[in-house]
């Protein structure tokens, strides 16, 4: 009955609270004056609890004994039997008592149990935890599959890839299922090391480029847009894997670099596509920090990437090249505007004229790249001026500066005299009109710093 009287006095208590208020807004909507309820007090501790915070406080049910025996001694337990099993299977793979297909049949008897163990974990809402243990799953049955190729030739390899692929669909429906990125990007990691096995073959580019797509429908549909800086990595990495694996084993051909071209330039759109895909989805938050970084990865990984290959092919295209680069980041940068995102907007017009500036000492000879630089960075002072544009102020800016370094460590050590002293005349009245330009117009600076 003891409890069952604390019970009453906490709903009473609660009642005449909630009288109060009522008789206080009803007076005080016909002016009247507030009149005080008084009630005889309760000398319950659960009653004056109440009061307090307007709400029953639920009762312990045990206690820290119960919370270290029941919660803390489940979790440890799991974690205890996930390291185990992951053992297992590596002490499995490093004897010999079972044998090549007992080791491939232990490895994926550890796997299924994982994922069903990362299934139940799920339903017993430990969501943190059984992400990792699905991962661990599925990271069993991929290295059981490629030890079935790679280490006992138990398999062909048309046959492990296979199986690999259908592992990282799986991977990626359980992924979806579970709303976990943790799990997808486990997942898509074992699909680009998919890419290593045999050799990284020819079917690798067409591959990694599936994937990558796949990838970005994913990110798109699920916000889990940071997945497309790992797997625009991996997919850089395994192109260059595969042009080493093919010179290194004089399987390269005189005509492989069109259709190796068109898949570096495939990979580029891709990812500057994943880029400013956030944008378009209907809840974008107003910031793109993660497509900001693909593009500060993107582009100069590619542009490097293809003058490498391009110089190896045609050096006399390269400066070419890095114009026609610089033009599609202008592109770019338009889209960004239209988007109204102005980081990539300012970050594409950066490499816009970062590559085209670049054009110049690629494409032609030293004699002449002072000059160039000097007129480029008039007209990028013109254009900041007469358009109020600071960046391509401050980019002409920064080309002075660079063009000013250049003529007094190395026009002066290298040039002939006469394209030395052509270089100090240009450079010179380049600069005093810079300072005239910026001495007149001042007002428009000053305005900008307001």
């Amino acid at each position: 009955m003891t409890a069952s009287n604390d019970e009453i006095r906490e709903e009473l208590n609660r009642l005449r609270s909630t009288v109060s208020v009522l008789e206080r807004r009803v007076n005080a909507l016909e002016g009247g004056q507030v009149r005080e309820v008084s009630y005889p007090a309760t000398t319950s501790r659960a009653s004056s609890l109440s009061g307090f915070r307007g709400e029953r406080r639920p009762e312990s049910k045990g206690g820290l004994e119960v919370d270290i025996g029941k919660k803390l001694f489940s979790i440890v337990g799991v974690v205890s039997i996930f390291f185990g099993l992951i053992f297992f299977v590596v002490y499995t793979l490093s004897q010999d008592f079972l044998g090549p297909v007992g080791k491939i049949t232990a490895g994926v008897i550890v796997g299924l149990i994982l994922l069903v163990l990362g299934e139940v974990l799920d339903r017993k809402k430990y969501m943190w935890f059984s992400r990792s243990v699905t991962g661990g799953g599925f990271l069993a049955l991929y290295l059981s599959t490629y030890a079935a190729y790679g280490l006992y030739n138990l398999i062909p390899k048309e046959a492990s890839i296979v199986l690999l692929i259908i592992l990282v669909a799986f991977g990626v429906l359980f992924s979806l299922k579970y709303k976990s990125a943790i799990i997808a990007s486990e997942v898509f990691l074992l699909g680009y090391l998919v890419s290593f096995i045999g050799g990284v073959p020819d079917f690798s580019l067409v591959y990694v480029l599936i994937l990558g797509a796949g990838l970005l429908v994913i990110a798109y549909w699920k916000d889990w847009f940071g997945l497309g800086i790992g797997g625009m990595l991996m997919t850089y990495i395994i192109y260059v894997a595969w042009y080493f694996s093919h010179k290194y084993h004089e399987m390269q051909k005189p005509d492989d670099f069109p259709i190796s071209a068109a898949f570096l330039i495939a990979y580029f759109l891709l990812y500057t596509l994943m880029s400013f895909a956030p944008r378009l989805r209907r809840n974008y938050s107003g910031q793109n920090v993660t497509g900001t970084l693909i593009t500060l990865l993107n582009a100069p990984i590619f542009y490097l990437l293809f003058l490498w290959r391009l110089d190896n092919t045609d050096t006399a295209f390269c400066g070419f090249f890095s114009v026609i680069v610089g033009v599609v980041y202008l592109f770019i940068g338009y889209v960004m505007a239209a988007l109204q995102d102005k980081s990539l907007f300012k970050l594409s017009l950066i490499f816009c004229l970062t590559f085209i500036t670049l054009a110049a000492p690629i494409q032609t000879d030293d004699t002449i790249v002072t000059i160039v630089w000097c007129l480029e960075a008039f007209v990028l002072l013109a254009i900041g001026f007469i358009f109020r544009n600071k960046l391509f102020r401050q980019f002409g800016l920064a080309v002075l500066i660079i063009t000013i370094f250049k003529v007094f460590l190395v026009d002066l050590a290298w040039l002939s005299t006469l394209y030395r002293i052509i270089s100090f005349i240009v450079l010179g009245i380049i600069l005093l009109v810079t300072s005239l330009v910026y001495s007149k117009f001042s007002s428009i600076t000053e305005e900008e710093r307001k």
